[in-house]
């Protein structure tokens, strides 16, 4: 916030920063010491996109939710199907990412008393992109398609377990943590743009680039090893101590992309609607609603989780 190329977006007095530095730290030191028992309020949402179904009559974002009947137990999941596959649809690898998800979580974080959550989660997202490569060798293998001309899909996999959130991200939805008092993005878009300012590319060529945006990780991009087997491209795990004041939001950018303008506006407007609704699957009705009322050029999918205050 305090380098944003807008100054309108900036702290507006060396105080303002201060505080928020303050405000930021505490809420480190609390993460690190907080052993309490949470309640929480989940809910996702989709929805095709006004815009998006003129251009095309298939919701390609997914969702997945369950909680555990002691509600201490949580997994949710969103996926954006990637649209301009030539072999294959987004819609169909989406789909599959949440296939993965319903029988991971029956047959795994179910009936589990102890979870290893990073192993569960790596295990949605493989499943995930085994089927989806399974289903272009079984469908067009005799084309002999290039991974990037092939379905894929990104994911976000949010495992809650005991107050730990175990994420795993790949492409570019993107999870945020919405307090009182900031908005914070955990995660990394990987397309050109990113992995460009990664490897030391100035940001002012990587933000001309006319493909900056397109993806270089997803699931469904995948190479044969000499078993004829798929290989997972690297995707990011984020683990963190969720405690009470806790937003977390999984969005797919069709929310980003249409609720205003630019990222820091839309940024804004969302981290006010999350904070303002009344619990959270009015917050992802909103979403799509203002996305929608933006324009709606793209699929919607959204999943809120929020940690409750004691009194609450």
């Amino acid at each position: 916030k305090a380098l944003n190329p807008n100054p309108v977006h900036r702290f507006q007095t060396p105080d303002d920063f201060l505080t928020e530095l303050k405000n930021n730290l505490k809420c480190i030191q609390l993460r690190e010491t907080y052993s309490g028992t949470d309640s929480y309020d989940v809910a996702v949402d989709t929805h095709i996109g006004i815009g998006k179904r003129l251009r095309c009559p298939v919701n390609q974002d997914a969702v997945f939710m369950r909680q555990s009947q002691d509600g201490q137990k949580i997994l949710i999941v969103v996926g954006d199907g990637v649209s301009t596959s030539t072999y294959g649809s987004g819609d169909i690898a989406s789909g599959l990412l949440i296939d993965a998800a319903h029988e991971v979580w029956y047959q795994d974080i179910e009936k589990e008393q102890d979870l290893d959550s990073r192993y569960l989660v790596a295990k949605i997202l493989e499943r995930a992109n085994h089927a989806i490569c399974q289903y272009i060798r079984d469908n067009y293998s005799d084309k002999s398609p290039t991974s990037a001309e092939c379905m894929g899909t990104t994911a976000l996999v949010a495992l809650v377990y005991k107050g730990i959130l175990t994420l795993g991200s790949i492409g570019d939805s993107r999870a945020y943590i919405i307090r009182s008092d900031s908005m914070s993005c955990i995660t990394r878009d990987h397309n050109l743009f990113t992995v460009g300012i990664i490897n030391g590319i100035p940001v002012e060529t990587c933000a001309v680039h006319p493909h900056a945006g397109s993806l270089v990780q997803c699931l469904g991009y995948y190479e044969e090893d000499d078993a004829n087997e798929s290989e997972l491209l690297s995707y990011d795990v984020y683990t963190m101590r969720l405690i009470p004041g806790d937003n977390l939001l999984l969005t797919t950018d069709g929310i980003l992309d249409y609720i205003a303008c630019d990222v820091t506006e839309s940024e804004a407007r969302i981290a006010d609607i999350v904070r303002q609704s009344p619990n959270s699957a009015l917050a992802c009705l909103e979403l799509i609603l203002q996305a929608n009322m933006g324009g709606g050029g793209d699929n919607c999918g959204v999943g809120i989780l929020r940690v409750l205050e004691p009194n609450q």
